[in-house]
């Protein structure tokens, strides 16, 4: 199922972000504090992103709520950021996901279910 980014409208398949995603901004050795991050990351229920990770994605130009699937910026938005749109159409956008997000708790496919039925209200899906 496709999330698209609340700033530039890029989907994402929910599964590359969940499973794909860590593995490409991973920038440690093996065994490394990062690899052991990302291994716990990948082991996990993936309703919270840790601090380590979180800044090695905002790094590669992702900022998301509080999952991963919940993405507020995507490394497309440098090339697809929209000339022209509203600033608050896109804060609405990041605010609807992140009210979106909150009302779901920990139930990660009823996050991606809700992003995904927020994007089809909002003209996107």
């Amino acid at each position: 199922m496709d999330i698209f980014c609340a700033t530039c409208q890029e989907p994402w398949d929910h599964h590359h972000l969940l499973h794909d995603l860590p593995d490409e901004v991973w920038d440690g050795g093996e065994n490394s504090s990062s690899d052991l991050l990302r291994k716990k990351f990948a082991a996990s229920p993936k309703t919270s992103i840790p601090p380590m990770l979180r800044e090695d994605l905002k790094e590669n130009g992702w900022v998301f709520g509080r999952t991963i699937v919940c993405i507020l910026e995507c490394g497309c938005c440098a090339s697809n950021a929209g000339e022209g749109e509203d600033k608050d159409e896109v804060q609405e956008r990041k605010d609807l996901r992140i009210e979106a997000e909150a009302l779901m708790g920990d139930d990660l496919d009823g996050i991606i279910s809700t992003l995904s039925t927020v994007d089809c209200f909002v003209g996107m899906g």
